[in-house]
């Protein structure tokens, strides 16, 4: 399994809720649903941040909750992509 990311370059002041603003992207080279991916912010038994959520379908990462700036300036989280395949596959 590859995992493609770019880490977005924003501020939270730019940011207002439901405002999606990177995707992640897993590629696998099994067929059928062994190709399948799902994509968690819960990953390593980190607890997910609240602010945050993603499409399990897609790996779009937007803003559930509005952030301030002034109390945390920096977010910080895992993201898990996990295949479908008989022997689950993940990585984060």
């Amino acid at each position: 399994m590859q995992i493609f990311f770019s880490e977005p370059k924003i501020t939270a002041r730019s940011l207002w809720v439901n405002f999606s603003f990177s995707q992640v992207t897993a590629t696998d080279n099994d067929c059928g649903t062994n190709s399948v991916i799902y994509y968690s912010l819960s990953a390593g038994g980190v607890v997910p941040p609240a602010e945050f959520q993603i499409n399990r379908d897609t790996g779009v990462i937007s803003l559930k909750s509005k952030l301030d700036y002034e109390t945390k300036r920096l977010h910080e989280f895992p993201v898990m992509a996990v295949d479908r395949g008989m022997y689950l596959l993940s990585y984060f």
